[in-house]
């Protein structure tokens, strides 16, 4: 009788929960930890077949929708983990019976991985499903894993954009794994600042003002000093020397163009001076110059050249 529920997988349009509380008071739950019932097929599929059927829920007129495991599901998983991790073949929940959507519950995995129950990792391509305030997870297991938690913090992180701001660690606070990954993300952006230019520069500090929230700032120790410390001199010499592309905006700069227009450096019988010829040739608006030729420029000499 215990074997026939634990493969009866019945059909239905909700998450069925009343065939696992079934499972539990019947005492087929307790005859699989025992070794004295196994469903066809070994426990490892069971498992992956109950992800595949009720993931998704049909909803009116024909289409589907994401819907959590069951609570009951979690109170089975304890009991079955001894015989999945003896079983030594991971447990497939990113597969479901409807072709177009794959995805893994954030919770069922963190379940799973808490129980040292291996989990397949089926590529980048397939996301997590992450329910939020509807969690039932703290998903710490999620977070420590080598593959899964960068992929936890980047879904949670890709939530957050135009929203409110913060990091991961706003909506997971406590989760080392996760503030551990958000740190990554900071100091990537931190090495922006100290290694680009200011177009880099000018989006690094963009995204850390959206990001450095005060759960995220109190959560990574050294983050506060590491921005008292940046040197932003070097964002600007690279600049000055590779040359200043006009798409910059930088507002001084477009101040400056206002008085010297590039179609007025060519205007017919005047004699262009050095620094004009050279603007002319490298078709650019601007040119760094001293704080000398900067007068003769505007005082419309010509500025020595080299050889004078």
């Amino acid at each position: 009788m215990n074997a026939a529920l634990l493969d009866l997988f019945p059909p239905t349009r909700a998450d069925a929960a009343p065939w696992m509380r079934l499972l539990l008071r019947s005492g087929a739950a307790e005859s699989v930890a025992a070794g004295r019932i196994a469903p066809e097929g070994g426990l490892p599929a069971w498992s992956s077949r109950f992800a595949r059927e009720y993931a998704y829920r049909q909803v009116p007129y024909g289409g589907v929708s994401r819907q959590p495991m069951p609570h009951e599901l979690f109170e089975l998983l304890p009991l079955f983990a001894p015989r999945l991790r003896a079983a030594g073949e991971p447990v497939r929940l990113h597969e479901t019976k409807w072709r177009h959507h794959t995805d893994l519950d954030a919770d069922l995995l963190d379940a799973c991985l808490a129980e040292g129950i291996e989990v397949h990792e089926p590529g980048e391509t397939v996301l997590l499903q992450f329910w939020g305030d509807r969690s039932r997870r703290d998903l710490k297991a999620v977070a420590a894993h080598p593959v899964f938690g960068r992929r936890l913090e980047g879904t949670v992180h890709a939530g957050l954009r135009g929203g409110f701001g913060g990091t991961a660690i706003t909506l997971l606070p406590g989760n080392e794994g996760i503030a551990a990954e958000v740190l990554t993300r900071i100091n990537g952006l931190l090495d922006a600042l100290r290694g680009g230019g200011l177009g880099a520069a000018h989006e690094a500090i963009d995204e850390l003002t959206t990001l450095l929230d005060p759960p995220t700032v109190a959560a990574l120790d050294g983050v506060e000093e590491a921005l008292t410390a940046l040197d932003l001199t070097g964002p600007l010499l690279r600049a000055l020397r590779a040359g200043l592309p006009e798409e910059l905006a930088w507002p001084a700069l477009e101040d400056a163009l206002t008085e010297l227009p590039l179609a007025d450096l060519a205007h017919a019988g005047w004699q262009p001076s050095d620094w004009a010829r050279v603007m002319l040739h490298r078709r650019r608006k601007t040119v760094v110059a001293c704080d000398t030729c900067h007068d003769r420029i505007h005082s419309k000499r010509p500025a020595k050249t080299d050889t004078q």
